[in-house]
């Protein structure tokens, strides 16, 4: 990417593109599709596709070492996980769950720390 000093170095206002393509805001990021495939024909040679799988395991040991914590659960969506919620002490919720799910989740368990960044 080429180095910005000012307005002026925008391709917006006549200089020249800093990407040699465009970069779209939103453009998802997919990876190897060698590795997906690999991990999807995995799984369906095992045929074993959801419910304690041994990558839902894998992701969950993952994440809670990356967080430094004892435990992770990972939930489909965000309606299943407060159903589940009254099965374990503290729970946190981070700022994007949906109204809806954190109303659930403040009914079915208490203490609920929800947290957001500072605004």
């Amino acid at each position: 990417m080429k180095k910005m000093n000012s307005v002026a170095d925008l391709a917006i206002n006549g200089a020249s593109p800093a990407f040699a393509e465009p970069l779209h805001v939103g453009r998802p990021n997919l990876g190897s599709r060698e590795a997906f495939l690999a991990y999807a024909n995995a799984i369906f040679d095992r045929r074993w596709l959801s419910n304690n799988g041994p990558l839902v395991q894998e992701f969950e040991r993952r994440v809670a070492d990356f967080l430094g914590v004892k435990q992770c659960v990972a939930m489909g969506n965000g309606t299943i996980a407060p159903a589940q919620l009254e099965r374990w002490g503290e729970r946190v919720l981070d700022a994007a769950t949906l109204d809806a799910a954190f109303s659930r989740a403040r009914l079915a368990c208490s203490p609920l720390v929800s947290i957001a960044p500072d605004r």
